[in-house]
Parts: structure tokens; C-alpha cells; sequence
């Protein structure tokens, strides 16, 4: 049953949970385990993995459902995050260690919508450095590698994100558009994403506001879809 949980895709998931088909809670046991064992392994598509956290938000969206008050359709799917948007209470270091110890003091947009939408976050994927490069390594956290290929990269500077939902350990999470930075992972792991018209701006959604870098106006968009076979 767990192999049949873990290869179920984001809208399968959002019907079964709506028919009650499949508990949050159980959906993000299975995945929570799964990630566990990607990080033991070559893959390490984490930078933290917020178990405690994803059970009780799992906990509360069965309870939402069970009164027949669901926040929204997406109430009690789970998803990673991608390192560098900001979640409050945890550091957005972007892979340097000088930001490790600072933690954020709000949401990100893209994060609160998703969170009052009754999302279960299983916690935060691995980038390149700066998010600059297209691989997925950086000192604080190291080298994700593909899932298909663990001598090669999946690309960056969200890889972190396309090995997580390659492999299996989530069912879909968040890119952003601009300078390749979700087309190079999403080719490398055999995923697609969608394009909404719009979710945040740079300056509202994620941690790096340096100097004209916050001038470009990022979307986040969402993936899922595994397009390549392989199997958890």
C-alpha cells in the first residue's frame, strides 16, 4: 500500500483525500518515511525535513475534513518547499552558512497562501549556492544527485525539488521561472510544472533581496508530474 501512496500524483491525491479515500496523516507518514530514506542514501534532496510539524498540520486537515470543513480542495496535500522561500521560524540560507542562523520572521507569500489553503509542508529542498548555478550543491548542505543517474546532477538551481518529486519523497512542490532555474531541474527529472498567471514577486516571496536582484519579478509556479518511468 505505501508504493501505491508514494507513486500517486498530486491530483489523485487531492480527489482521494476529497473522497476520503486516503488520510493526510497516512499520505504524509508514507512520504515522511520515503524522504528519510532518499537522505540516508546518494540522492539527499533535503536541506530539513519537518516531521513533527507535517504530522500535526496532517492531523489537523483530517480533522477539518471529518467535520466537512476543508480549507480548500488542496486541504491536507502534501508538498516540499524549495530552500530559499521563506517560511517563518526557519533560516532561508540559500546554501551559505553566514545565513544558517537567521530565521525567517514571516511567510512567504506563496507559503501563506498554501498554508491557509490547509497544505501539509514536508519541509525544504536542496539548491545550488546563491541559487546561481545549475547544479545542486552548495557548503551547508552538499550535492543532491539525479535520481535516474546518481553521477549526475538534476540540475539547478532547484534540484533539490525536481530529485524530491522524481524519487517519490513528495507529490509536487514549487519552482520559480526566471533564468532557468525550473527548466534545467524539471528536463533533468523528467517532471513538468504549470505557469499561473501570477503568485509573488521576488521582493515578497524569497529570501535573496540583494541589490537589483529583487528588480526581477519571480513566479512561482507549481510541479508535479513525473513524465519519465521509474518507480520508489
Amino acid at each position: 500500500m505505501s508504493n501505491e501512496l508514494l507513486t500517486m500524483g498530486a491530483a489523485r491525491i487531492v480527489r482521494a483525500l476529497a473522497a476520503r479515500e486516503v488520510s493526510s496523516v497516512e499520505l504524509t507518514q508514507v512520504l515522511l518515511d520515503r524522504l528519510d530514506v532518499l537522505q540516508g542514501g546518494d540522492i539527499r534532496p533535503m536541506t530539513s525535513i519537518w516531521r513533527d510539524q507535517a504530522i500535526l498540520a496532517a492531523e489537523s486537515s483530517d480533522e477539518r475534513r471529518g467535520r466537512g470543513e476543508p480549507r480548500s480542495r488542496f486541504d491536507g496535500l502534501p508538498m516540499t518547499l524549495k530552500e530559499n522561500l521563506d517560511v517563518k521560524g526557519f533560516a532561508s540560507t540559500l546554501g551559505v552558512h553566514a545565513k544558517a542562523g537567521v530565521p525567517a520572521e514571516r511567510d512567504a507569500v506563496v507559503v501563506h497562501v498554501l498554508r491557509e489553503a490547509g497544505c501539509v509542508f514536508l519541509g525544504k529542498t536542496n539548491v545550488s549556492q546563491f541559487l546561481l548555478f545549475h547544479e545542486c550543491s552548495n557548503p551547508v548542505f552538499g550535492t543532491t544527485r539525479n535520481p535516474f543517474n546518481s553521477e549526475r546532477g538534476p540540475g539547478g538551481s532547484s534540484g533539490g525539488e525536481a530529485a524530491a518529486i522524481a524519487a517519490y519523497g513528495s507529490p509536487g512542490g514549487w519552482g520559480p521561472t526566471s533564468a532557468a532555474r525550473s527548466g534545467f531541474p524539471l528536463t533533468s527529472a523528467g517532471l513538468s510544472g504549470s505557469n499561473p498567471r501570477s503568485i509573488a514577486s521576488a521582493e515578497s516571496a524569497w529570501a535573496l533581496r540583494s541589490q537589483g536582484r529583487s528588480s526581477f519579478a519571480d513566479k512561482w509556479d507549481p510541479w508535479a508530474g513525473r513524465s519519465m518511468t521509474s518507480s520508489p
